[in-house]
């Protein structure tokens, strides 16, 4: 019993070793960081000077910061990719032509469009955009928008109206009906 008393208490002293060492480490870079007359507080930097002095508390962080550094800059200029963009647009709801107020549509409308400059321009234009959606889908009847053919052509026909009210030709490369209900 006394055996398994003192393998704990090893154990026990084990950890409070390991991490009393770790503090002290911490403790030791806090006060050579602030209170180093050797560490420039200028252009160069203090992991910099530390590796020259030998004091590589960081566990050899401090040999490899140059290779980070150029990596992370690297990192940083790439350029974003340029591509298609996805817009999503608001839920649409519109009282059918032709159904004396008792069908109505329920669509909402994703834009892809070709590049950023398009994104922006649909975004300062919503209010257009929608104004434009609202007209079309109110003007079609429900045999106009209860088949296959008769979306893909609506597809169509919002594409074509709304590159005119943005103002750029084929800026919108696809339509798609995230949601499309008819009551």
């Amino acid at each position: 019993m006394r055996e398994k008393d003192m393998v704990q208490k090893n154990k026990a002293l084990g950890k409070i070793n390991g991490k009393s060492v770790v503090y002290a480490n911490i403790i030791f870079f806090i006060i050579t960081m602030c209170f180093s007359p050797n560490v420039s507080r200028g252009g160069e930097a203090p992991l910099n000077v530390m590796a020259e002095e030998g004091e590589n508390l960081l566990w050899g962080i401090a040999e490899h910061r140059d290779e980070i550094l150029l990596k992370s800059d690297k990192e940083a200029k790439e350029p974003v990719p340029e591509g298609p963009i996805i817009v999503p647009m608001d839920t649409i709801i519109v009282n059918l032509s032709g159904s004396n107020l008792r069908r109505y549509l329920k669509a909402r409308v994703v834009f892809e469009v070709r590049d950023a400059e398009v994104k922006g321009k649909l975004d300062t234009r919503t209010i257009q955009v929608k104004d434009r959606l609202i007209s079309i889908f109110s003007s079609k009847t429900i045999d106009d928008v209860d088949s296959v053919e008769g979306r893909e052509l609506l597809k169509r026909e919002i594409k074509d109206s709304v590159d005119v009210v943005l103002g750029v030709e084929k800026a919108i490369l696809q339509v798609y009906f995230e949601e499309f209900v008819v009551q």
